[in-house]
């Protein structure tokens, strides 16, 4: 009978990994997924395992717990740069459509719109650039998989949600 060779992980969680997901955790605490008490943190534990899973470096599986760091936090790209790496900050910046700032301008406008308008706002101005820029990539950009990981997340959680599951 012989033995089964030994395999090595792809690689292994360094420091930088574990302080990306403490400050993932700091940043986060205090929020919810959206009509929920499901902690926040939970979304992005899932995305990051979703990149594990699909083959991902470590720079991605980093990337994707700071994913929504930019956008809820206030944690600027330049920051996450020089704590994590360029291309830690590219692959954030590439799966950011708004800053945290931005939002609130954002959420002071919607106040004077229906909801109408401001749905087509919103799919106008936030999204359909966010979209474009996705598009423009190739499947070889590190970003591409945080991005796929995360809106699938997002998809099955609100396919969850129509069914009542949640």
């Amino acid at each position: 009978m012989s033995e089964t060779p030994k395999i090595e992980p792809k690689w292994q969680p360094s420091e930088k990994f574990y302080t990306a997901f403490r400050k993932a955790c700091e940043g986060h605490k205090l929020q919810v997924r959206k009509g929920s008490n499901i902690p926040y943190i939970g979304h992005l534990l899932g995305v990051a395992s979703a990149v594990i899973e699909a083959g991902g470096s470590e720079d991605q599986a980093i990337a994707a717990f700071l994913h929504d760091i930019v956008e809820d936090i206030g944690v600027t790209v330049a920051e996450i740069e020089v704590e994590f790496g360029k291309t830690v900050a590219e692959i954030v910046d590439a799966c950011t459509d708004a800053t945290k700032e931005q939002k609130k301008a954002e959420d002071e406008k919607r106040k004077s719109m229906s909801d109408a308008e401001y749905a087509k706002h919103w799919w106008e101005n936030r999204k359909q650039p966010y979209i474009k820029k996705l598009k423009a990539k190739t499947m070889d950009d590190p970003s591409v998989l945080v991005a796929l990981a995360d809106k699938t997340y997002n998809a099955e959680n609100t396919v969850a949600d129509l069914r009542g599951k949640k």
